[in-house]
This record gives C-alpha cells, structure tokens and sequence, in this order.
C-alpha cells in the first residue's frame, strides 16, 4: 500500500506507522497519520471514484508519477496496490511470453542451419566423391591419392541414368569414348617435343598413370576423380592459380605432416613425371603473371628432379553457353595462353606441350557439349577421352 508522498522524511514516517497498520482501524490509522505528518485533510480536495479505482493525483507536481491523493481511503489504496500488483503481473507474463517466442525462433534457426548445413556437406561429399574402389587408401583433393593397384572398374550407370548391367554400360562407355576418339584424334593437334631429347612411345595402359603426378586445378581434379583410373596422385585444389598453387600451403605429401604450397610439395615427392594442368582460372589475370609462376613451378620441379618429364597441358575450352555468360573465361583468349605455354615449351626445349584442348573443341572452337557438364568442367564421357589422348602421347627420353 502506498500513499501519495512530499518528501523522503514523510516517506520515513509513514513507514513509522506500517507495523501497527493492522492492529489499529483505518480512522485511528490516519488520525495517528495526521497527526505525525502535520497533515490537514480538511483542505484536501474530495477524491472522486471513476468505477472501482481510485483517481490519480494529476497536480502539475505528482502528475505521471503514478501518485494518489493524499486522502484516499485505505481501501481506495490497497485496491490500487492491489491493481498494480496485478499489473506488475501482466507485464512479467507478457515479459516471459516473448523470452519463449524468442529462444523458440533461435532453437528453430539454430536446428535450420544445421539440418541445411549437413545435407550440403552430404551432398558435397557425394558430388565430389571418386568412384568406388576395391580397397587402398584414399585421400582427397589437395592430397596424394593412391589406390589400390588395378582394380577391375566398371561402369554401372546404364545410358538411361538407371542401374543397369555393369559390363553392358562399361561397353557403351567405351564404344562412346573410342567412337568420339577416334573422330577427332586426327584432326590438328599442337602435340609438341623435342626430338632431340624425346621419342614416342606406344599408347599406354590405365596403369600408367600411377607412376605419375598431376597438379592442377578442379579440371585436374576432374580428370583424375572421374575418368576411372584404377589408380594415381597429384596435387590439385579447386579454383587454384598457378599463382595461388606456388604460394598458399594447401598440400600434403604422403609420409610428411603438415601442409605446404605446391613448390615445397614438389621438393617432397619423389615422382619423375609431371603434368601441369593450370590455367582456366588465371585467365582473370594477364598472360604474362601466368607464365611467371608457371616457370616458378617448372623450374623446382627440374631443381629437385633433374631427370623429370614435364606435360604442359593446353587449357581446355568452355562451351559457347557458359562463355557467354561468362567472358572471363573466353575461348579465343584461352587458345592465346595457350599459345604462350607452347612457345614456353619450345624456348625451354625440355617441356612437352600436350595439346589435350584439340580432342574437345567443336566446330566453333568452343567445348563439345557433349563432353561438358556445367559448361567449364568435363563429364565422365568428356574426361575419358582426354584419359585417351594423354595415353597416346607418351615419350620417354633418349638415352645417349
């Protein structure tokens, strides 16, 4: 209960009398009050009741401040008490209201965003995964890759997307990729060595490729994870430059701890084939940047292996859709780099070019739809006959 104050002493006084409160009645109780307080009711204007409240004090002093007229009734002031404990009450229910409405918008974007986040990360992992193998460890990109030593793999994708029988779908595969190799193998290709140093050798088994190291980009990657090879390792990162390959430590080497850049990588190895497959990516940049680091990854290679046989693969084409959507990443400026790389080669004389761009283009010099997924990277179909061309174009150094 409380009355309507001028100052703390009064405040202090009132407080005097809350003891006695109920042992004494309402008119000894503000007799007593008055009498203390100095208080004078009779010049107090009559409070008027507007249903069952009290009115409030709405003297330029007490106005807004919550305050009764002195000369309220107890009654008329313990229903006001008891009003504002009431109120009190509302305000705290609607309080905790909205605490609950707010932890369960919280709980229900928290749960969201993990529900989302593991779908994506399955999916990632299924779109990104390798074909199954029969054993053998498995490392993923950015890694050394071995697998298990010729395995027998099949495809078991019928060409109507179903399961189908395995040897019947690994036959249409490769009558599709022999019949679309054989078409376009004998067309111009820039296929270029130095026939003082190297001399050609016959077409190779899928086993060759594992006493290979491939560094690349997605494309690299793309080649490696999805055209079926029983068996290989390399260094390739999504989205990488040349430029970011030589200095972001994004690699790991089979035996060592830790990550490196791909030139501390190279150092580690202990492989005498490499093929180098940048470039879509650098086509953001200048030819010239390119070829920089392009030469920094080419000169450790023959720093710490002397003895090594570089490939320099020709950057792939994109299909006329995704070029138009994309200029960066332009057909006529890519067939450009790639004639800097070719001229690499033959300034340098111990670099292959292996022009594997001459086995995707159609006749618009774009990348054969048939070959191509999203517009940039290959299918399976399209990095099976790329598997072809590197198999045909093998040489092996002359001994003297």
């Amino acid at each position: 209960m409380r009355r309507g104050f001028d100052d703390d002493e009064e405040l202090d006084d009132r407080e005097y009398f809350e003891d006695d409160f109920d042992k004494a009645s309402e008119d000894d109780f503000d007799k007593a009050y008055d009498e203390k307080s100095g208080r004078d009711r009779t010049e107090e204007p009559e409070i008027t009741i507007q249903g069952n409240r009290p009115v409030r004090d709405t003297s330029e002093r007490n106005k807004n401040k919550g305050v009764y007229r002195a000369n309220s009734t107890p009654r008329e002031r313990a229903m006001a008490a008891a009003n504002a404990v009431k109120a009190q009450r509302e305000r705290e229910k609607r309080k905790k209201k909205k605490r609950r409405r707010q932890l369960l918008t919280v709980y229900l974007i928290a749960f969201t965003m993990i529900f989302l986040t593991a779908v994506g990360g399955a999916y990632l992992i299924k779109k990104l995964s390798p074909v199954e193998d029969t054993g053998g460890s498995q490392i993923y990109a950015g890694t050394d890759r071995n697998l298990s030593e010729n395995p027998e793999l099949t495809h078991t994708e019928s060409s109507s997307g179903a399961e189908g029988n395995a040897s019947t779908a690994a036959t249409t595969e490769k009558d599709y990729v022999d019949d679309a190799y054989n078409g376009i193998k004998d067309l111009n290709s820039d296929f270029w060595y130095n026939a003082e140093l190297y001399t050609d050798e016959e077409k190779k088994d899928d086993v060759y490729f594992a006493g290979v190291c491939f560094i690349g980009d997605s494309r690299t990657k793309g080649l490696l994870v999805f055209s079926d090879l029983p068996s290989y390792h390399g260094f390739y990162e999504e989205g990488f430059t040349a430029k970011r390959a030589c200095e972001e430590k994004a690699f790991t080497v089979r035996g060592k701890d830790g990550y490196y850049n791909v030139l501390k990588a190279i150092e580690l190895c202990d492989d005498s084939v490499f093929y180098l497959g940048f470039g879509v990516n650098d086509m953001y940049g200048d030819v010239d940047s390119y070829l920089k680091y392009y030469k920094k990854i080419m000169d450790k290679i023959y720093e710490c292996h002397p003895d090594a046989i570089v490939y320099v693969e020709s950057i792939l084409p994109v299909s006329q859709k995704y070029e138009a959507k994309n200029p960066g990443f332009s057909n006529a400026k890519a067939q450009q780099f790639n004639q800097a790389l070719k001229e690499l080669c033959r300034e340098d004389g111990r670099l292959i070019y292996l022009d594997v761009a001459s086995v995707c283009y159609d006749e618009e010099g774009a990348a054969n739809v048939d070959m191509v997924s999203d517009g940039i990277h290959y299918n399976r179909s399209g990095y099976a006959i790329i598997r072809e061309y590197i198999k045909e174009h093998v040489v092996s150094k002359i001994r003297e």
